[in-house]
């Protein structure tokens, strides 16, 4: 193997700076993804009709399912298929 010079003993260091620069970039995104997905959440919840927490009347189950009713759900999502897993797993 050939003797590293001087000028080369370096790199090391020059690698883990690197290295720690990667981990802190890679860190502050997803941060900031998680941060706005959860403010979005909030802000989806927050326009969704309010439902008692405990139903106690015939009025509550009926606010209840007009809220489940109003909110949007992903269209991307293909019943058949989710029904296909279900009943593979059973």
């Amino acid at each position: 193997m050939k003797k590293l010079s001087s000028d080369q003993n370096g790199i090391g260091f020059v690698l883990v700076l690197v290295l720690l620069l990667v981990v802190g970039v890679v860190g502050a995104v997803g941060y900031r993804v998680t941060s706005n997905k959860s403010a979005s959440v909030t802000a989806s919840t927050a326009k969704a009709t309010s439902v008692p927490a405990k139903l106690k009347t015939s009025a509550d189950v009926t606010a209840a399912s007009k809220s489940l009713d109003s909110t949007n759900v992903d269209s991307s999502v293909d019943s058949s298929s989710l029904d296909g897993d279900l009943n593979t797993l059973l």
